[in-house]
């Protein structure tokens, strides 16, 4: 879900996006989505923002899918919106997404980067998202990270899924 409300990911993309496909540099990383995954057949290349690593950093080295529990976009939605419904988060197929939309083109000011950067066109961007939320309120997006009780939660389980891939085994895993 970081990963959705953070990068501006599709759904559809997500059930087939690989670790591989995010570099976590120094500094500055990326998530580099390719043309066979990608709804547009283009690749995309995506800042991996600082509150997004947080979230996913204890998962850097793992390979494989990230939604291996998962074989179709719709069941990594179904998944997710259960999950969410127990926290009553309304998540929605592209709701993250969409809001990952909104709060970048208040950051950046910048529709035609964005529209690159999530596989849209800027006349999309301009329509749908512009002035959508302020720079402000995007300020606030872009901090959410993982209380330091999330944190041990995540970095336990990231370390119960390089166990269970280095043992070759990856399915089944999602708690």
């Amino acid at each position: 879900m970081a990963i959705k409300a953070f990068s501006g990911v599709r759904t559809e993309e997500m059930a087939f996006m690989e670790w591989k496909h995010i570099e976590f540099r120094k500094g500055k990383g990326y998530i580099i989505l390719p043309k066979v995954i990608t709804k547009k057949k283009r690749r995309r290349i995506m800042p991996l923002a600082p509150n997004l690593r947080k979230w996913i950093a204890p998962f850097e080295g793992l390979t494989g899918r990230i939604c291996s529990d998962w074989s179709t976009p719709q069941s990594v939605f179904k998944a997710w919106d259960r999950f969410a419904a127990t926290r009553e988060i309304k998540a929605g197929e592209n709701r993250f997404r969409n809001s990952y939309i909104s709060y970048r083109v208040a950051q950046t000011s910048d529709p035609a980067k964005v529209a690159l950067e999530t596989g849209n066109s800027a006349e999309v961007i301009m329509e749908d998202y512009l002035e959508l939320t302020t720079p402000e309120e995007a300020a606030r997006w872009f901090k959410v990270a993982p209380s330091a009780q999330q944190m041990k939660a995540i970095t336990t389980y990231a370390a119960q899924l390089k166990r269970l891939h280095a043992a070759g085994n990856v399915e089944g895993i999602f708690p």
